[in-house]
């Protein structure tokens, strides 16, 4: 069984209809199990906003593993998901004990800017469903480029999806934006005011370190 301490957590954005795929590809290195979310990518393009399809639908793997075989599912990422070029996904690995057994996942400034040597940060918001591209809108105007939107609803009506131990009601719904470490405040800051997050009934929001990731080439924020 694994521990905090020997643990990585794998995050993978796909392209629908991948995800199984991708993880099938995973249990060869290790069988340690998996959980899928449906979602979809919020990046806004003119073409397809003209379009109408501008909202990509997307599924999330989430993936706990060895931190031993990190390498392994990122080679495996690369050579047969192709993750390094350009809108085929993204893999990220977040580190259980720093992110989950110290302070840093919250609000605050000063833990938000601890650790420089990591690149990228990841910023959770979980919202009312109706309220997710208020939060998106206020993320691009702080500078990011786009999100994943993660659909919390479960197959019944009073199913409850877990996310990072987090329950999370179906009505509820968690935007995903990665963002380089520099601009993770003023990204973070700028939903916070406009959602009033730290309000009763707002929602919340929790930041993570990205200790690894591939197919973040040529886009700092997704």
């Amino acid at each position: 069984m694994l521990t905090n301490s020997d643990s990585t957590m794998l995050l993978a954005v796909l392209q629908h209809g991948l995800a199984t795929p991708f993880c099938r590809s995973a249990e060869k290195i290790r069988n340690t199990g998996h959980t899928i979310f449906l979602g979809h990518g919020t990046a806004r393009n003119r073409v397809l906003q003209w379009l109408g399809i501008d909202e990509v639908k997307k599924e999330i793997a989430m993936l706990i593993v060895p931190k031993e075989d990190e390498d392994a599912f990122f080679r495996m990422a690369i050579d047969e998901y192709k993750l390094q070029e350009k809108n085929t996904g993204i893999l990220i690995a977040i580190d259980i004990m720093r992110s989950f057994g110290m302070a840093g996942s919250g609000l605050n400034a000063s833990e938000i800017d601890k650790e420089a040597e990591v690149t990228y940060k990841a910023i959770f918001t979980i919202v009312d469903k109706d309220k997710a591209d208020d939060v998106m809108d206020a993320a691009e105007r702080a500078g990011a480029r786009g999100g994943t939107l993660i659909h919390a609803r479960g197959a019944g009506i009073h199913e409850k999806k877990m996310l990072f131990n987090i329950q999370v009601e179906p009505e509820k719904e968690i935007l995903m934006v990665i963002a380089p470490t520099e601009d993770a405040k003023h990204i973070a800051k700028t939903i916070a005011e406009d959602m009033k997050i730290e309000e009763p009934g707002n929602g919340m929001m929790f930041i993570l370190n990205v200790d690894n990731a591939v197919g973040m080439v040529k886009e700092p924020v997704i």
